[in-house]
């Protein structure tokens, strides 16, 4: 079944990657403009390591969508494992903005002037012996005068280790580029690695049956039909939304929550296959797939919402067809106890076959299931 849930967090990662790549356009230019209040350089942002929107000071004028795909995107990378290998040269090679180890009050750091003259990583403030002097400093981060009391931030911000290191430990001074690819293959790996969480209707049911179900098999022999109505009825049977007097209840539609011809309380498997009512047409129904293909199988609420692992699909179509044709009986007489006695459930099942056989032959279509029920009958 399809994880809709990652499947948006997954298209919030894809346009992030898609607005990486694409500065230039123009559609890109309103988004750049908006996340230029929390940095002016897209790349940066992106390529930052905090991972808690938390310690991200937001500007009011970035919008919730912008800040929904920075979750989203904050949630991708703390799911991919990070390197923690601290040689001078990975400390060197560390991004300044947006570190999440360089967080003063937990809160990590974007300064857009230094940002526009270049300086991206811990490299560009180091000489091969340690951190750049005073006059050197000033003149990689001009006019700006309160530049020595934000470099004294980064450094006290900076882990005691880090700048050990870097003072104590020489590394010739070559230029650490930034890398301007998107994170395709970090967004693989996430996607991969992602922990499945089970849908609760999939552990409803199993907790209900007391099985293991392969679901897989359940979802591709209920949903993926020809017929698009009766995949739409049967993934609503699947995820226990199609009304009945106990949902109807719960919605407060009715007061009562008892079937309207028996008076025991009316659930899925009550309305479906355990009332009276439907119980003869589920015996016809298994005589008919006997007759016509040869299987005898018994017609349970089990069988009747999880279908058959059987190569023979035709044999789930009829039983589907039939639990549509039981719940259409029950939606027509609309609470009506006379009215549902005196549906002919058969009847309207045959008339649904028929229905369904005449479209498919205007399709040309050889593989008639229905045509073949006609014809026994």
């Amino acid at each position: 079944m399809t994880d809709f849930e990652l499947q948006v967090k997954a298209l919030k990662i894809k346009w992030v990657n898609r607005l990486t790549s694409s500065q230039n356009e123009c559609w890109a230019h309103v988004a750049t403009s908006i996340l230029d209040n929390i940095c002016p350089n897209i790349n940066v942002l992106m390529h930052a390591n905090f991972t808690d929107m938390k310690q991200l000071l937001l500007h009011p004028k970035v919008t919730p969508f912008y800040i929904e795909l920075l979750r989203a995107w904050c949630e991708m990378k703390a799911g991919i494992q990070e390197k923690t290998n601290e040689s001078v040269c990975d400390i060197r090679s560390q991004l300044i903005w947006g570190n999440k180890y360089i967080s003063p009050r937990n809160h990590v750091l974007f300064f857009k002037h230094w940002i526009d003259n270049g300086i991206i990583r811990i490299n560009d403030i180091c000489t091969e012996r340690g951190f750049l002097d005073i006059q050197t400093l000033i003149e990689k981060v001009p006019n700006k005068p309160n530049v020595l009391m934000e470099f004294k931030t980064i450094l006290e911000a900076m882990p005691l280790r880090w700048r050990e290191t870097v003072r104590t430990q020489t590394c010739a001074l070559d230029v650490i580029e930034f890398n301007h690819t998107p994170f395709k293959k970090n967004l693989s790996e996430y996607l991969k690695a992602k922990q499945f969480i089970k849908p609760c209707v999939e552990l409803k049911w199993e907790m209900q049956f007391g099985i293991s179900i392969a679901w897989h098999h359940v979802w591709r022999r209920k949903i993926c039909l020809r017929d698009k109505k009766l995949a739409q009825f049967n993934y609503k049977l699947l995820h226990n939304i199609l009304p009945n007097m106990k949902q109807l209840k719960i919605w407060q539609i009715v007061q009562d929550d008892n079937c309207i011809l028996c008076h025991t309380v009316e659930d899925a498997s009550h309305l479906f296959a355990q009332c009276p009512r439907v119980k003869p047409f589920w015996t016809n129904i298994e005589q008919l797939i006997d007759q016509l293909l040869n299987q005898k199988i018994i017609c349970s609420w089990e069988t009747i919402l999880l279908g058959i692992n059987s190569s023979n699909e035709n044999m789930n179509i009829i039983i589907t067809l039939a639990a549509f044709t039981v719940f259409k009986t029950w939606a027509i007489a609309d609470k009506d106890a006379q009215l549902l006695k005196n549906i002919d459930v058969w009847l309207m099942f045959m008339n649904e076959v028929k229905q369904r056989a005449a479209i498919l032959n205007e399709l040309n279509i050889c593989e008639n299931v229905f045509q073949t029920i006609i014809d026994r009958e």
